[in-house]
């Protein structure tokens, strides 16, 4: 049997690589995706059931100012919500509870510690307008500041130790790891890309603005119909990729093989490393994917009768130097009252350890304890 051949064939069937295909469909070339788990999504996957109604247990969160995703769900017809603003948030660092607006950049009692975390914010938003979107290595201070780590800068740059705390605080919540693990310069580069520290860290006009109503996992079902079942094979890890004279062949775990004058790749980095390619890979091609790990995170639902830290005046939203991060996660006409929350870095590897009984019972115990 003859092995099928298109134009292109797509590794990775999440939100990028459903995307690259249906704009390449829609330009007239064929197109073939290829994904290693038996659902289309990746990152993002939104569960059903009756208690529940649907949570999304992978990306779930958008704002109006990524215009590209906010324009898709229009395309495909999926409606968005706005998330609540109403009631105050919670933040615990070093051992001190503040109760401040959602909207809002931490406002400490300390007027030194107030000081301390505006300057941090702006000296953050004045270095990151100095890195370029699209070439973050032709920066000026590009080696200066690849060579520092978060953990590093943030030692030189606070004052206080709210501000220090808060400010690993953010590197875990963004990028679910700890501040010893990041370059200062990919930092920077992310909040040049996502806007700006306030697009980042408020609800209104930031990143958190709105979510999708039935989960953000329609996206990549509604791509999927639209590129076709034949084109998206699901469960075909590849395993090799062979590219002679301009003729590349993929093969899978599976035993198939597909034909293509190009492959777009859009898994992960650090997954690349399970393919075997031939001519191999540049040495710093690879040396790059065996430096980018994935962060650690563990996202946990807790269900409710009723929104109590509504009843009490909280928007939900606790932010803490330790393990706790919480979001109110009800749905949009109130039912299903829930609070997410992710154990990110450290707290994450650390509890991922533990039995599932001991994890639920830490989640519990930190769900109730900020509202009393």
């Amino acid at each position: 049997m003859s092995e099928p051949s298109t134009d292109v064939i797509v590794l990775g069937a999440g939100i990028s690589g459903l995307v690259s295909a249906m704009r390449l469909a829609d330009s007239g070339l064929t197109v073939n995706v290829l994904e290693a788990r038996n659902r289309v999504g990746g990152r993002i996957y939104t569960l059903k059931g009756e208690s529940f109604g649907y949570v999304d247990v992978g990306a779930a969160y958008l704002g109006r100012s990524q215009h590209r995703i906010v324009q898709l769900a229009k395309e495909l017809d999926i409606d968005t919500h706005l998330m609540s603003e109403e009631g105050n948030e919670i933040i615990y660092t070093v051992g001190k509870r503040m109760i401040t607006t959602v909207d809002d950049i931490p406002r400490w009692s300390n007027p030194i510690a107030w000081m301390d975390c505006n300057n941090l914010f702006w000296h953050i938003d004045t270095m990151a307008q100095q890195v370029p979107i699209d070439a973050p290595w032709k920066c000026r201070m590009a080696s200066e500041w690849d060579a520092i780590t978060c953990h590093a800068w943030f030692s030189s740059m606070c004052w206080t130790k709210q501000t220090r705390a808060y400010a690993d605080l953010v590197v875990r919540v963004e990028f679910a790891v700890e501040p010893c693990d990041l370059s200062l310069l990919f930092f920077l580069w992310y909040f040049r890309a996502a806007g700006g520290v306030k697009r980042i860290h408020l609800l209104e006009d930031g990143a958190q603005e709105m979510k999708l109503i039935g989960g953000t996992q329609q996206l990549c079902e509604k791509l999927a119909e639209k590129i076709g079942s034949d084109n998206v094979n699901l469960s075909d890890q590849v395993i090799e990729i062979i590219n002679e004279n301009d003729d590349i062949t993929v093969s899978t775990a599976s035993g198939k093989k597909y034909k293509a004058k190009y492959v777009i790749c859009t898994i992960p980095q650090n997954l690349l490393g399970r393919i075997t390619f031939y001519p191999p890979l540049p040495s710093t091609r690879i040396q790059l994917i065996q430096r980018m790990p994935m962060g650690s995170c563990i996202k946990t639902f807790m269900y409710y009768k009723e929104q109590f830290w509504s009843e009490k005046g909280y928007s939900g939203t606790v932010l803490s130097d330790g393990p706790l991060l919480a979001l109110d996660d009800t749905k949009p006409d109130g039912t299903h009252p829930a609070l997410m929350s992710f154990l990110n870095g450290d707290w994450g590897r650390k509890l991922a350890k533990r039995s599932e009984e001991r994890r639920v019972g830490k989640e519990c115990r930190s769900r109730w304890s900020p509202y009393h």
